[in-house]
């Protein structure tokens, strides 16, 4: 599955590259329980007509933002290949969500990560949705209120020092030895209209 969504994910960014994404991106900073939480969303949309198809090498060609033509090979796990036509569009959506929490070091949290892929039924246009979901936890190793940063450490022993912007409100009451979880989700949508 992984696999399978990864290679949605490469391709969604690719043909968003190729296809003038519009972008709208969103960021919330508020204090929960007395301490700071940030979530941040983003969505990117596009779409691009389809100028070829190579059935045989399971190959499209597709318009570029410029004019120019990108050529993509559609994986073997692509259902209904068979149906898509030239003049056809390709519409591909990317929407991730992270969220900040910190927490008081009694609350436990682990790392964990899980992956969906829904493909369209055999016969109908060609459209594949990836989900992926998860949450990385750490723990705060340190942290320097006058340069406002703060060092984590996840359960394998890596370390990032990360800036903490001026905007975050609450921070002088993180303290060492405080969870601090980034959940995310990301979910690639691509999908063939007539």
């Amino acid at each position: 599955m992984k696999l399978v969504s990864l290679s949605l994910a490469l391709v969604t960014v690719a043909l968003l590259a190729g296809c003038a994404p519009q972008n709208k991106t969103t960021i919330d900073r508020r204090v929960v329980d007395g301490l700071p939480r940030v979530t941040a969303t983003e969505t990117l949309t596009g779409e691009s007509k389809i100028l070829a198809v190579d059935y045989h090498n399971r190959g499209v060609a597709l318009s570029g933002q410029n004019g120019e033509t990108h050529i993509f090979t559609v994986p073997v796990w692509a259902k209904n290949f068979d149906r898509i036509r030239a003049g056809d569009t390709v519409k591909v959506r990317y929407d991730t969500n992270v969220e900040i929490i910190v927490r008081k070091s009694s609350d436990y949290t682990v790392s964990y990560e899980a992956a969906a892929v829904e493909v369209a039924p055999v016969g109908s246009m060609p459209e594949v949705v990836a989900v992926r979901k998860g949450t990385i936890a750490t723990t705060v190793a340190n942290i320097d209120y006058e340069k406002r940063t703060v060092r984590l450490v996840d359960a394998a022993g890596k370390s990032i020092t990360i800036p903490v912007k001026p905007e975050l409100k609450a921070f002088e009451n993180v303290k060492v030895g405080d969870a601090v979880n980034f959940d995310y989700t990301e979910v690639a949508r691509l999908e063939v209209v007539r």
